[in-house]
């Protein structure tokens, strides 16, 4: 190996290394502003959305990952799979909560969700 090798070779080291001891391995926080983007339509149907307490425990729960519907009704507590559609219903209408497969749910990767969340603090 040559001169030239070796220092491109320390300097790609170098910089790997520095992006890795810059990895916290969390996703960055939504920027504050971001909300400001969002149509107002868009931020009160996920506030209407999420202003229901078994719709934000289906929430916290596919935070986590997809999950099934049997999944979902046991984490929540609901007694019946008509509960869980009436709520999951009204989350996928505010873009919250996608269906993944039949019966298989997850968060949508469009969610206003996280913008949410900057506002109130």
């Amino acid at each position: 190996m040559n001169d030239e090798h070796a220092a491109r070779l320390a300097d790609l080291e170098a910089r790997v290394h520095a992006l890795e001891s810059a990895a916290t391995g969390e996703p960055p926080a939504p920027d504050a502003g971001a909300i400001l983007d969002l149509s107002p339509t868009a931020v009160s149907n996920a506030s209407a959305a999420l202003g229901h307490p078994t719709r934000l425990e289906i929430v916290r729960t596919l935070l986590r990952g997809p999950a099934g519907a049997a999944e979902l009704q046991t984490a929540v507590g609901l007694t019946s799979p008509g509960q869980l559609y009436h709520h999951l219903r009204a989350l996928s209408g505010a873009r919250i909560v996608e269906q993944e497969s039949r019966n298989h749910y997850r968060m949508s990767g469009n969610t206003p969700c996280e913008y949410l969340s900057t506002a109130g603090g």
